[in-house]
């Protein structure tokens, strides 16, 4: 799993499953919210606009500060 973040135009992508270009599905789930399906239905990421609305934005100002801001849950 990783997490990119393009503060130029406030979008957080948090990738599950690393695919060849042009092969997602992508689907909105909400305005801000998309999802992206591989080509076997299964989902591969999910991207979310104006996140700096949702995640304080000093959290976003560098990479090793989002990364901290992650909390991995065991299952």
């Amino acid at each position: 799993m990783k997490l990119y973040y393009d503060s130029q135009v406030d979008a957080l992508y948090l990738e599950l499953r690393t695919l060849q270009p042009g092969t997602a599905t992508a689907r909105d789930l909400t305005e801000n919210v998309t999802a992206n399906y591989a080509p076997d239905g299964q989902l591969a990421g999910i991207e979310i606009l104006e996140v700096s609305s949702i995640v304080d934005d000093d959290k976003l100002q560098s990479e090793d500060k989002l990364q901290m801001a992650v909390e991995v849950v065991p299952a």
